[in-house]
């Protein structure tokens, strides 16, 4: 049973890193394109589709790379979204620059958040999905401020 157990944490901690990495990308992007939410759509959809024809078709364990997948996915594109108004508002780079530096603090951070991964799969769950409110907190209040 221990092989089994070793292969299915291997399996959703590429899921996971995958996932930081495709919302690193998406909100890098999003970003510079300025279509953020068209950009999480696209993400989410890149990430779904790449599980799925890395099975080949099969969706067994596709409900688990999900689970554990699109939290870290979901941190990874709001750090880059965030980093890059924050770098933006900031200094007088030019916006492929801030983008290419959202995409790294954005991948930075999401190795930072599977750091969890260390205690256990669970508390992956509960830290991406904290940060992950959190993060969302701080962008309204961000957009609220700058529009009033």
């Amino acid at each position: 049973m221990e092989p089994f157990a070793a292969g299915y944490l291997v399996m959703i901690g590429a899921a996971a890193v995958l996932g930081v990495f495709i919302g690193a990308i998406g909100g890098a992007l999003g970003w510079r394109l300025r279509l953020t939410t068209l950009a999480l759509v696209l993400s989410v959809l890149a990430f779904v589709l790449y599980l799925f024809i890395e099975h080949g078709g099969r969706h067994l364990w596709l409900g688990a790379e999900l689970i554990f997948g699109l939290p870290p996915l979901l941190f990874a594109f709001l750090a880059a979204s965030i980093s890059a108004r924050s770098l933006a508002g900031r200094t007088s780079l030019r916006p492929g620059w801030v983008a290419l530096l959202a995409f790294g603090i954005a991948n930075l951070a999401g190795a930072l958040c599977l750091l969890l991964f260390r205690i256990g799969p669970g508390a992956l769950l509960k830290g991406a999905i904290s940060a992950d409110l959190l993060i969302l907190v701080l962008l309204v209040l961000m957009t609220r401020r700058r529009r009033g």
